[in-house]
């Protein structure tokens, strides 16, 4: 499995250690199409948006940095319209395709692309219930 970039916080030792993954990401961002992406891959961005929304690099040029902060904005995009886009079933589906490292950026995106509009309690309740997960990534 390939290290992939999570945001614990601004004090988390490990933010040195995601700088070379989040440039890479950022700079090939727009070779990948929209097709391309899969939850893991969205989720992780949602990570690097993190990252460049709290200015953690600041001896990065300001090339980079405008680079960076266009990113951003095209990953709001990207969110809503790969959650948005989809059946259901198949967001709910991407459940039991989740990095372990991202069960909680899944249901924090979830919330913020308005899922609870989107599904009925009873559906979410059943392919929640049938990944097994603790019920603390509900309660954020």
């Amino acid at each position: 499995m390939e290290e992939r970039v999570k945001f614990y916080g601004l004090r988390d030792l490990s933010i040195g250690w995601y700088e070379n993954r989040i440039i890479e990401l950022i700079e090939n961002y727009s070779s990948k199409s929209e097709n391309d992406w899969d939850v893991n891959d969205v989720l992780e961005l949602f990570n690097v948006k993190k990252f460049i929304d709290q200015s953690v690099f600041k001896d990065w040029t300001e090339a980079r940095i405008k680079k960076a902060k266009e990113v951003s904005k095209k990953v709001n995009r990207l969110f809503n319209e790969f959650f948005t886009k989809k059946e259901i079933f198949d967001i709910l589906h991407n459940i039991h395709l989740l990095n372990a490292e991202y069960y909680d950026d899944f249901f924090e995106l979830l919330s913020k692309v308005n899922i609870h509009q989107m599904v009925s309690e009873s559906d979410f309740e059943i392919a929640y219930k049938s990944t097994k997960l603790p019920i603390r990534f509900l309660l954020f």
